[in-house]
């Protein structure tokens, strides 16, 4: 009896505190309340939150008026006006309030901005003022030179090619024609036929400018295509009607709401590790600090800044950057070196605009997404310069299993190691086991604390470790769509994507995933795969205890989770019987599939590659029909192809040393997708289709087009020179190349590399035997040491 009322009693008290907490989160919500966290007590514990529905800034007491508790140390918070002088606040930033950069003062702009006295910026030692300061400065350059947005009244759409001259005679004339239907005289008849006709003509002549324009600006910068198909749609990327959690969303708040509560669900609190845990083992010897930033290293970045009108929620654009890169790079310089003494992130420059990206699926489904974080420019100027600097430092403590965001590694140094591998287990007649695993939200997951003992352990000195909490802590999300932003939302763990820090925190955290792993395995980021060669079932074995050993790093001591449903195994092999053993993550039987899309290419169980060829072929034809069907008014030869090569060419020639045909069937069913786009674009010319069995070299020579075969050997003999010349740092694959050593100087015979013989086309068409046996064929007429890449591929090319 006692037991069922002490269990009673905790379930109503559970019962309680769920409902103290829901109504808890109601408040928050409905009152704009943002939770700052303070930083941790003297046991690494954050035992004390402070809300608050203004802007503040809170930062441990420097003062005491009473003894400080260790346990609940003494806080200072300051609810400064900092950032509301000439920008709109975080939570009404909207663009209709902000500066119209399309109508502005260029030359007044530019002048003042050169023009500024910074020299008050130098004595200012405080962050948060002296990032106060510089903003103010620009934003009344801004007051002066550029206009703001006007809130006009909605006006009905028309489309981009019309001007206001062809507005007001489409108005005239439908003034024209309500007066003759109501008065049907032929004054008002004639009149409707002078404005019809003049409208008609209006329209045609600047249609023609607008495809013109179009087709200039396509040539200049393809991405301008994407600018042109969503102006004939008249839709954004993001439908109108979207579903979350069972509900359908139609008003653009909603939906923002929406998004912004989904990624926000994605986070968990970041908690100080368990101490009883072994710390990963030291890789550094020397300590990895930030070096002073130069105005040079600051004004070659400001350069390099996109020409467009990207913006964070400061409101300045990129173009900005480097159109007055010379004017800015110096209080840059000095912004930064404050950040870098006092190891302080302006309280701005965590705030971002997050944009949703659909990833796959339905585009209705608000959990199709991920979020893409929209920083302030400045910003990612600071990260740049901070990136080079440590990135130079920790290069060499990368595990040499990982091929994503490294230098002079890519998917194709990655899938180029795996094929080779795989296909000398096939040529040998074995088989190989490999278990693709899949990471739940593994950026947006990322512990802060253990992060940041981590970064202690690689040898960041003390004053780094502080400048990254202050980076990854108390930043402040809200989605934006159509002008409407979400309630703002605090990320609790994970590091900003869409950052150019975030890849390298990364890849620091997850650095020692492989260090206990004894199997052979591969990493790009956060995709990782395990493999080995089975003889028998110890091998099988073997490979779920490494298995085994990833599910406790990631669980037990990261706090990271793997997505069991999307783990996949595949056994390859061309073997009559196969060894199946199931593999399994904590109890649970991770599926067996017969092709696994690894990075792009589809890997089918018998390595042949045929699945990855009729998807491609599939996907460039839809790719050319949406070409066709929308540019059917273009005639510019020059855009056309540049189209096709940029959005169907280079899906059919996607990391080809992969995966690259030895069948003619296979051959030319994708030299047809090309064939088609050049007896279009013969007929876009002519305005007579070439007919059924045209010579297809006359058309390649017409338009100067290499063919397919031929420029995917001229891409794999350019892979084979990177790997050769220390462009690509893949040492695992390098051993393999093997070099041919006569037996006499007297041979006559140009061979370089030495190829073994193989018993299947599978070892054959691997990407060593592949790269070699192309550049044997070109030996003689050039050195692939001392000749440039391109002299090589021409040599590929007169072949």
């Amino acid at each position: 009896m006692a037991r069922e009322t002490e269990a009673a009693h905790s379930t109503r008290a559970s019962h309680s505190l769920n409902l103290q907490l829901g109504f808890t989160r109601n408040i928050i919500d409905n009152n704009h309340i943002t939770c700052y966290i303070i930083t941790e007590n003297s046991n690494g514990r954050c035992l004390d939150l402070i809300f608050s529905n203004f802007y503040c800034v809170v930062d441990r007491a420097k003062y005491y008026l009473v003894k400080d508790d260790p346990h609940h140390p003494a806080v200072c918070i300051n609810f400064s006006k900092i950032f509301t002088q000439g920008t709109p606040s975080f939570h009404m930033i909207n663009c209709n309030n902000g500066y119209n950069f399309k109508r502005a003062n260029y030359p007044l702009l530019y002048e003042s901005l050169s023009s500024i006295d910074w020299t008050p910026l130098q004595n200012i030692d405080d962050v948060e003022k002296a990032c106060f300061h510089f903003y103010n400065k620009l934003y009344e350059v801004f007051n002066l030179a550029i206009r703001k947005y006007s809130s006009s009244k909605h006006r009905e759409y028309y489309p981009p090619w019309f001007t206001s001259e062809i507005i007001r005679c489409v108005q005239q004339k439908t003034l024209a024609y309500k007066n003759y239907k109501k008065y049907r005289t032929i004054q008002y008849e004639e009149l409707f036929k002078l404005h019809r006709s003049r409208s008609k003509y209006l329209i045609e002549e600047a249609y023609k400018r607008y495809i013109s324009n179009t087709e200039k600006s396509i040539s200049a910068d393809p991405k301008k295509f994407w600018a042109f198909i969503q102006s004939k749609k008249a839709t954004t990327r993001i439908p109108g009607l979207m579903v979350y959690d069972g509900t359908e969303l139609s008003t653009p708040s909603d939906i923002v709401n929406a998004f912004g509560e989904y990624f926000n669900s994605v986070f968990i609190y970041s908690t100080p590790r368990d101490h009883t845990q072994p710390p990963p083992k030291i890789r550094s010897s020397t300590q990895i600090i930030a070096s002073p930033i130069s105005s040079q290293e600051v004004l070659e970045i400001l350069k390099r800044s996109k020409d467009s009108l990207t913006m964070g929620i400061d409101g300045v654009p990129s173009f900005i950057l480097k159109d007055c890169a010379w004017s800015l790079a110096h209080p840059l310089s000095v912004l930064f070196n404050l950040i870098l003494k006092h190891s302080v992130c302006p309280s701005l420059w965590k705030h971002a605009y997050i944009c949703p990206i659909l990833k796959k699926g339905n585009p209705s489904d608000v959990t199709n997404y991920r979020g893409i974080s929209l920083l302030c420019n400045f910003a990612k100027v600071f990260e740049t310069t901070l990136y080079s600097d440590i990135y130079n430092q920790t290069k060499q403590l990368i595990s040499i299993h990982q091929h994503g965001f490294t230098q002079k590694r890519s998917t194709i140094t990655n899938l180029a190691i795996f094929s080779q591998y795989v296909s000398e287990v096939i040529d040998n007649k074995g088989q190989c086991d490999v278990i693709y695993t899949d990471f739940t939200k593994a950026f947006d997951q990322i512990d802060h604390f253990i992060l940041m003992e981590k970064l202690n352990h690689f040898g960041f000195s003390q004053s780094l470790i502080k400048l990254f909490c202050s980076y990854l802590r108390q930043r402040q999300f809200c989605v934006k769509y159509r002008n409407f932003t979400s309630k703002p939302f605090i990320p609790t763990s994970g590091v900003p994507q869409g950052s150019n820090l975030g890849p390298l925190l990364f890849l620091l955290f997850i650095n020692d995933l492989v260090n206990n792993i004894t199997c052979q395995k591969l990493m790009f980021a956060d995709d990782f795969k395990l493999f080995t060669k089975i003889n028998d079932i110890q091998d099988c074995v073997d490979l779920q205890m490494s298995l085994d050993l990833a599910c406790t790093w990631c669980t037990e001591m990261n706090r990271l989770k793997l997505n069991i449903a999307k783990c996949k195994v595949v056994s390859y092999t061309r073997r009559n019987q196969t060894s199946y053993f199931d593999y399994n993550i904590n109890g649970s039987v991770l599926e067996r599939v017969d092709s696994f899309k690894d990075l792009g290419v589809v890997f089918d169980n018998r390595l042949t590659f045929v699945k990855h060829i009729t998807e491609i072929i599939t996907k460039a034809y839809k790719t050319y029909g949406f070409i066709y069907g929308n540019c059917s008014d273009f005639h510019n030869e020059s855009t056309l192809k540049l189209l096709f090569c940029s959005l169907v060419r280079s899906r059919l020639e996607y990391r080809a040393v992969i995966w690259s045909p030895i069948y003619a069937v296979h051959r030319s069913s994708l030299e047809a997708v090309q064939r088609k786009f050049l007896k279009w674009l013969a007929f876009k010319q002519d305005a007579v289709y070439p007919p059924q069995g045209f010579n297809h070299s006359t058309l390649l020579d017409r338009f100067n087009i290499l063919s397919l075969y031929t420029r995917r050997n001229i891409l794999t003999i350019r892979f084979l020179y990177n790997l050769l010349n220390n462009k690509l740092d893949c040492p695992l694959l390098l051993g393999k190349i093997n070099f041919l050593v006569p037996r006499s100087s007297a041979v006559r015979q140009h061979v370089l590399f030495y190829i073994s013989a193989s018993r299947s086309n599978a070892l054959a068409r691997s990407p060593v035997a592949l790269m070699c046996s192309l550049f044997n064929g070109i030996a003689s007429s050039c050195d692939i040491f001392f000749d440039s890449v391109n002299y090589v591929c021409s040599s590929m090319k007169d072949l």
